[in-house]
């Protein structure tokens, strides 16, 4: 028998840590970001103003799916009460998605669309974002909402990705003459300076003093383009150094910094699950004459694929530099919204048209730097 629960309490979620941890490692789309500890992290930090609503399914006793969402009312009038993923505002977290043992995805599915079409007077917008494209969940939630009484829209944007080989000479030869003599010369003329060590953070004493230098370079890096940066704000900060805590735990936790002479002048903020690096965060001093960040990218690179690293995903954005790395394709990010008929879904309409002229505001008359910040803060 095929059941679906609610866990709505922070008890419960507490208590659910084992099953979602063991139901993830027999997922398709495995990956840090749909981990206990972020979203548990991001609903401590983050649930001012929303309610908790994980949505559980069973096969008799097993849970076999776990739908990491929260419910809020908000938007003109405060009339419009939406449905998304834990995780999916004031941070970037990509590849969000329902945590499914594999080979149960089509029971789980029906079962959720189910539930939701039976307690579909609880929400008017079910807005799921961040989700890969080739999820079977984003196929099913297209075809449901073509045959229920909703409409359904979406966008996408991408994550650039590198397959590693076996060896860094096997890496090097991967890419163009260029771009191996661009690297080889970078990594070269910084060594030229001083003397170029990498250490990572492994001992949990070490972790306040290094996320103080991480904050450091990030914000100065920002800073000294007239922005806030991300740091600025404290919850994402306190997040930050909740959610590392617990990756260093496990053993997730990739924090990396560049030393030149014994000072740290760059770093990476990175996460390992599974035989993939997940490149989250960077920041570096500018040095005249020398590609900081990119040599430490190759310095990193060169260490993934000592310790068996088999990918390197650059996470959301087109950003040009990451085509540089022989970026083997991207995996698009799907973000659906299906919205039911009625006063909620009218409010919804009148809000994306009020986000819709800012955006075109924005575009307009802000420099490009600038526009990303305010996507993040709006988000």
């Amino acid at each position: 028998m095929v059941t679906v629960e609610v866990v709505d309490s922070d008890r419960d979620l507490e208590a659910l840590r084992p099953a979602w941890t063991a139901l993830l490692r027999r997922s398709s789309h495995a990956n840090p970001f749909l981990t206990w500890e972020w979203c548990e992290a991001w609903w401590r930090h983050y649930r001012d103003g929303r309610k908790l609503w994980i949505l559980v399914c069973f096969l008799d006793a097993e849970p076999i799916a776990i739908l990491p969402l929260f419910r809020k009312t908000g938007g003109p009038f405060s009339m419009v009460r939406t449905v998304k993923f834990l995780g999916s505002e004031g941070l970037c977290s990509d590849y969000l998605d329902a945590v499914v043992a594999r080979g149960f995805e089509p029971v789980a599915w029906r079962a959720i669309a189910d539930f939701l079409e039976k307690h579909k007077g609880r929400w008017d917008v079910l807005q799921f974002d961040g989700m890969p494209a080739d999820s079977s969940f984003v196929a099913f939630l297209g075809s449901w909402s073509a045959h229920v009484e909703v409409e359904s829209g979406g966008s996408s944007r991408v994550c650039p990705y590198v397959l590693l080989p076996d060896t860094w000479d096997g890496f090097l030869k991967s890419v163009s003459s260029h771009r191996r003599h661009e690297i080889r010369r970078t990594c070269r003329r910084l060594r030229e300076r001083g003397t170029v060590t990498l250490r990572r953070v492994e001992d949990p004493r070490d972790l306040p003093g290094a996320m103080d230098d991480m904050v450091r370079l990030h914000q100065r890096r920002w800073t000294s383009r007239g922005m806030p940066g991300n740091f600025a704000s404290a919850r994402y900060l306190a997040f930050h150094r909740d959610v590392c805590r617990r990756f260093l735990e496990n053993g997730i936790l990739r924090l990396t910094f560049m030393e030149l002479e014994g000072r740290r002048v760059a770093f990476r903020y990175q996460f390992r699950y599974g035989d993939k690096i997940f490149d989250y965060q960077t920041g570096f001093e500018e040095l005249p004459g020398v590609g900081v960040g990119s040599a430490l990218l190759a310095f990193l690179i060169e260490r993934e694929i000592a310790e068996g690293v088999r990918e390197h995903d650059f996470l959301r954005g087109d950003e040009a530099y990451k085509y540089r790395w022989g970026v083997a394709g991207v995996r698009e990010l799907s973000d659906l919204t299906i919205t039911r008929p009625g006063l909620g879904r009218m409010a919804h309409d009148a809000e994306q048209a009020a986000r819709a002229r800012s955006k075109e505001v924005v575009q307009r008359y802000l420099p490009p730097e600038w526009q990303e910040a305010v996507r993040r803060w709006v988000r």
